[in-house]
């Protein structure tokens, strides 16, 4: 039913959208120059004005005038996380974590004492250092950190035995 309605007003849609450009043009071209030039030139403006970018700020959590929690905003809160991981049957399980909203473990080149880790924080931080740890039996891992922003963080760790436990904190 609405399709065709829709069709029976379309000419009358189309008319009156034809004669509301023709209205904007006679006025476009019936006022004097500098009218228009002002009036865009004051819109580019303020468009400028509204999109420049602001320097990064660090935004307290929480508001001092409404005492409302901001989540976008950058925290120093604890960031971490601990993962089991059991190489062998390429399994990682998160035993505790803090202001972490996904981990992902992917093997780096089919081999299985190589591994890459992604973090992806719940809010923003503030810190841009990273320990890793490992509690393992053997003392032969190797970590390092690949890259690490406000919103997340990607890291290598090698060798490490099975079944481990790795502790990732941003401090």
């Amino acid at each position: 039913m609405m399709d065709w309605i829709g069709r029976a007003t379309l000419v009358e849609d189309a008319e009156s959208a034809r004669s509301l450009v023709t209205r904007g043009l006679e006025w476009l071209f019936q006022t004097p120059w500098w009218a228009p030039a002002t009036l865009a030139t004051l819109l580019t403006v303020s468009l400028i004005w509204r999109l420049r970018e602001a320097p990064p700020q660090i935004v307290p959590a929480i508001s001092r005038e409404d005492g409302k929690i901001d989540p976008w905003a950058a925290h120093d809160t604890p960031t971490f996380v601990e993962l089991h991981l059991a190489v062998a049957e390429f399994r990682a399980k998160t035993i505790a974590s803090s202001n972490v909203f996904d981990t992902t473990v992917s093997l780096l080149g089919g081999d299985k004492t190589k591994l890459e880790v992604v973090v992806i924080f719940d809010r923003w931080i503030v810190s841009r250092n990273a320990a890793i740890t490992c509690d393992n039996r053997l003392d032969g891992y190797l970590t390092s950190v690949q890259k690490i922003t406000d919103r997340y963080l990607i890291c290598q760790v090698i060798n490490v035995g099975s079944p481990a436990v790795i502790r990732i904190e941003c401090s």
